[in-house]
């Protein structure tokens, strides 16, 4: 029940991740765009990381034979290194675990309700789209809506009122 409800969290927060347009305009109001920015940015840098820290974990304990030794007969090695390897793996595992709260981060954000401001362009907006309001919208709603006036209207005009 606990992992439904985190793959469902991972699901939403990716979703609304991906509806975020690339506008400038967004980009100065809200912390998603930024965040959407880094997130992007984690992907093409992270993986090089946890690389070059596993190559260093093989080549501070002298290749295979080195790791053998360590994890067979602790105490013939030296200790100084097996505290550095555990720090290292500790560090990947935590490297490893920065994009999935950064998805989860977003799940939040998309249902957090939106403020009196938000909630007034947002009914605006809908009613521009002649389309049916949802009764308490959250940032999901929101968005969804803005890409639908990208969609819809030609010019950008209405993001000025944000």
């Amino acid at each position: 029940m606990l992992f439904s409800k985190i793959i469902n969290a991972i699901k939403l927060g990716s979703h609304y991740m991906d509806l975020w347009p690339d506008e400038p305009i967004l980009m100065a109001i809200f912390p998603e765009m930024r965040y959407k920015k880094m997130m992007s940015l984690g992907r093409i840098v992270l993986p090089p990381v946890v690389a070059f820290l596993v190559f260093w974990i093989y080549y501070t304990c002298g290749g295979f034979s080195g790791l053998y030794l360590l994890f067979t007969h602790p105490s013939s090695g030296s200790m100084t290194l097996y505290l550095s390897i555990v720090s290292v793996i500790f560090m990947i595992l935590i490297l490893l675990q920065l994009p999935l709260l950064g998805v989860v981060w977003f799940s939040v954000r998309a249902t957090t309700p939106l403020n009196q401001r938000q909630q007034q362009f947002y009914f605006d907006l809908i009613q521009k789209l002649e389309k049916t309001p949802a009764q308490n919208p959250t940032m999901l709603d929101f968005i969804t809506a803005i890409n639908q006036g990208l969609k819809t209207f030609k010019d950008k005009d209405f993001l000025d009122r944000l």
